[in-house]
């Protein structure tokens, strides 16, 4: 890759990395450089993956130097895990010489797990709101006990419930209209 080339997706990198913040990895691999396990040319954030400037390639790379001289497809919003279990979503753009061949890759990876966790944490609660509700819709009061299970004390039993259920609606009552009945002699 040439400096110009270079230079112009190290600002890139850095500017998608402050505009996404410290979730947001972004790696610039120069494939030139003649050694696959020292291709990162330039990376923001990199305690995404605990990579650094001049660490060696991910399977995506590997991939691309296998077909060096072949035209690559762009990988836009697949997901991949960590070592340590997190999960990132990853996007990987070739940058092409003028032959069409890779010379240099731009990869995105956000790491996805606080929202995945945030989701989860707001599921939960919201599972634990509903069925409070519904317990006291039921006339019971629910508590939850140290291991995650509801007890569920009503005025009539006390036990453990896995979920408590609402109770059914009443029978829809038709309005009281008044019905006027007009009385013709039969002829």
């Amino acid at each position: 890759m040439d400096d110009k080339t270079l230079d112009f997706v190290k600002r890139l990198a850095k500017a998608m990395a402050a505009q996404f913040g410290g979730n947001c990895e972004v790696v610039v691999h120069d494939l030139n450089t003649g050694d696959p396990e020292r291709t990162i040319a330039a990376i923001e954030n990199g305690h995404v993956s605990r990579r650094r400037v001049g660490d060696g390639s991910s399977p995506v790379v590997l991939e691309a130097l296998k077909h060096k001289g072949e035209h690559m497809e762009d990988e836009l919003g697949y997901h991949t895990k960590t070592g340590d279990g997190r999960t990132l979503r990853s996007s990987t753009v070739y940058i092409n010489d003028e032959n069409g061949v890779p010379e240099g890759i731009f990869s995105i990876n956000y790491d996805m797990t606080p929202f995945m966790m945030a989701r989860s944490a707001v599921d939960s609660s919201s599972r634990s709101i509903v069925r409070s509700v519904a317990a006291q819709m039921a006339g019971a009061s629910v508590l939850e006990n140290r291991y995650g299970r509801e007890r569920c004390r009503s005025r009539s039993t006390i036990g453990w419930r896995a979920a408590v259920k609402p109770p059914e609606a009443p029978p829809m009552a038709l309005p009281k209209v008044p019905v006027i009945i007009s009385m013709r002699p039969i002829t």
